[in-house]
């Protein structure tokens, strides 16, 4: 239902790191990855982002105050980062409007009340319960949260999900129905953008991928073509007239950062050869 407008998950922590000034004698992102782990260690469970950050506390690296400013910051980059996925978007409001019970399931650290935000801020309403795997202690991908699911939804279900152990595998395996997307990650996959390395860069680029392109699950090679032609054209009623070397053109004119303009011709030269 939502995607980040990150390449990666990681980058959050990257902007994080870049805007918060605050000084640290090594990078947020390893301190992030290190609390998350020891809290992992010591509580022998699914850990929520308020045990992420007092296990960050309990390092010793950063003042206490400045671990609750950078916890307040990832909650303000997630919330600022995520946007829906508008077919998604498009099918579970006709769902709803044909009478369907829906759940959410998420295998997340972020607390419930964040989650709900982040509906409610993409739109998504009209649900009948909401699974946040931090909270109830059960995960997706160790089939645990299903084996409660199912034991307490003993009606016709269909699960949808983009990740194939989790949403798919785990759910097949205890013969019920699933559906697998494609996540924008995957349709990312073969393109070189996610090689870029400067954080300014790969957020700009990430945010044209994410909210546009690479939006839809159910795109094809020539639907992203097409994209990148309404995207770059300006003129939407001529953009079938418009040759591969005018979309880059236009790409260029329409980005004053080159190394992202000159990234996506050649992300466009991919598409169209």
């Amino acid at each position: 239902l939502v995607t980040r407008t990150v390449l990666e998950p990681d980058d959050i922590f990257h902007l994080i790191e870049k805007n918060c000034q605050i000084n640290m004698s090594e990078s947020f992102i390893s301190i992030r990855k290190r609390a998350e782990q020891e809290a992992h260690k010591e509580l022998n469970k699914d850990v929520s982002l308020d045990e992420i950050y007092d296990s960050m506390k309990k390092l010793n690296i950063l003042k206490a105050k400045d671990v609750e400013k950078l916890k307040q910051l990832e909650i303000e980059y997630e919330l600022e980062h995520i946007i829906p996925r508008y077919d998604m978007l498009k099918i579970y409001n006709e769902l709803l409007k044909n009478n369907k019970k829906i759940d959410i399931i998420s295998d997340m650290y972020l607390p419930e009340k964040i989650i709900v935000q982040i509906l409610e801020k993409n739109q998504i309403k009209g649900y009948r319960k909401l699974y946040v795997s931090n909270k109830i202690n059960m995960r997706k991908d160790t089939g645990i949260l299903w084996d409660m699911y199912f034991k307490n939804n003993k009606e016709n279900t269909i699960h949808i999900g983009d990740n194939y152990y989790s949403d798919y595998f785990q759910v097949i395996k205890r013969n019920r129905k699933a559906i697998k997307i494609l996540n924008s990650q995957e349709m990312m996959n073969s393109y070189s953008i996610k090689n870029e390395k400067d954080i300014n860069t790969r957020q700009e680029l990430a945010t044209i991928y994410n909210k546009i392109l690479f939006n839809s699950p159910f795109l094809k090679k020539e639907d992203i073509e097409n994209d990148f032609a309404r995207t770059f054209a300006g003129d939407n009623d001529s953009v079938n007239y418009l040759s591969a070397e005018a979309i880059k053109t236009q790409i260029v004119t329409t980005f004053e950062n080159r190394d992202i303009a000159d990234l996506l011709k050649q992300e466009y030269e991919l598409l169209s050869n």
